[in-house]
């Protein structure tokens, strides 16, 4: 280095590049239970997602883990939580229309 200033000098940080969905995250295997009370009862249309607010782009977990009721043995599951990041739970009921594609 040159007295007082960085002229000269070469700052070296070493990165690893890798292909989405292969950052490894440590998660924690969580069960929930979901209790049907509406007047619906189209379960193949009723949605619950979870979505981590914290995703982190590229990693082995998506960022909105999404269950039909009808996918859920007795209502219940498990969803992948990262320790320390926070949820969003939404429930709907969605029917998708060919003709209009939504």
């Amino acid at each position: 280095m040159d007295g007082n200033n960085g002229r000269g000098a070469g700052l070296m940080r070493t990165f690893t590049v890798k292909p989405y969905g292969e950052v490894e995250v440590d998660t924690i295997d969580i069960p929930f239970e979901v209790s049907n009370d509406a007047s619906v009862n189209d379960i193949e249309n009723m949605h619950i997602n979870i979505t981590d607010k914290e995703h982190i782009y590229g990693s082995n977990v998506e960022e909105i883990q999404s269950y039909t009721l009808s996918e859920l043995n007795k209502m219940e599951g498990t969803f992948k939580y990262i320790e320390g990041h926070s949820y969003l739970i939404t429930a709907m009921h969605s029917i998708y229309n060919e003709e209009k594609g939504a």
